[in-house]
């Protein structure tokens, strides 16, 4: 089993869409954790419809945290099922005890690594990156890494923005995996936006980052996983294969021990180069 942590570096390209999706997609018993501090429970407000009230979450696993009485088995207890084993923990309830929770975090990474023993993974949405957070215990103990990006020319110069001469802020990302006693693995996952997008396999010669999977610009299906919205088949059919394919290529990445091709990993990236041969860039 495996503790996958997705994010961004900036722009929102829809992680959480994206990790709700995966989970529901995911071909084995999951947990996704809302650990963005940035917002309270996305899921509840969007998939949800806002019909479930914020009983459940991190907000109270940090209360038992700070009793000291934090466990496994209490996490579960918190979450909330998406569906047939898929379930979800929401975030903070609110904003104030998200910002206070820097001493959380150390052990609620303990608590569920020991999820592995019961045959579940675990998504963890964290929303954007940032270097210096202490969430990042997360990012140190999970078994792939995967940063979300738009394809437009703003997504890109935000994954290799300089912090220095010679860094960038994907390059911060890794040296947040390099703190870890583990082997946990970089890869990126490719979304599209409206207009502008450059090829996966473009974006990952400058990132210098492999490309594990690219979902095209469609935002019906979308709001299938965001907004709760009923499933047509013009949604089901827009990000139903593009998910199962990133969700294949995640676990391949994970049993390999390292990164794909980009042909593995991305099927849709020599149409998308084909498609992009015709269009003007400025």
């Amino acid at each position: 089993m495996a503790m996958i942590v997705l994010g961004s570096l900036g722009h929102g390209p829809g992680v959480t869409t994206t990790a709700v999706a995966l989970t529901l997609g995911w071909h084995r018993r999951v947990l996704l954790v809302e650990a963005d501090t940035a917002t309270t429970s996305s899921v509840l407000a969007g998939r949800f419809r806002g019909q479930v009230h914020h009983t459940v979450g991190l907000t109270n696993l940090s209360a038992a945290a700070a009793r000291g009485d934090l466990t496994a088995d209490e996490v579960l207890e918190q979450s909330l099922e998406l569906g047939p084993d898929r379930h979800v923990l929401p975030g903070f309830a609110g904003l104030g005890a998200a910002r206070g929770a820097d001493a959380f975090w150390q052990p609620f990474t303990e608590t569920i690594a020991p999820l592995e023993e019961q045959s579940i993974d675990v998504l963890v949405d964290v929303g954007r990156i940032h270097a210096g957070s202490r969430r990042n215990v997360l990012l140190t103990h999970a078994d792939l890494v995967v940063v979300a990006t738009g394809a437009t020319l703003p997504d890109i110069a935000a994954l290799i923005a300089p912090v220095d001469p010679t860094t960038t802020a994907l390059d911060e990302v890794r040296a947040i995996q390099r703190d870890a006693e583990g082997d946990g693995q970089l890869a990126l996952v490719v979304i599209d936006r409206a207009r502008e997008n450059y090829a996966p396999r473009e974006i990952e010669q400058v990132a210098k980052a492999p490309v594990i999977g690219h979902l095209p610009w469609s935002p019906e299906a979308a709001a299938v996983f965001s907004l709760g919205a009923p499933e047509t088949r013009k949604g089901r059919d827009g990000l139903t294969r593009p998910i199962a394919s990133l969700a294949r290529s995640m676990q391949e990445h994970l049993d390999a021990g390292g990164p794909p091709t980009a042909e593995a990993a991305d099927p849709l990236a020599a149409a998308a180069e084909a498609e992009l041969r015709e269009v003007d860039r400025p």
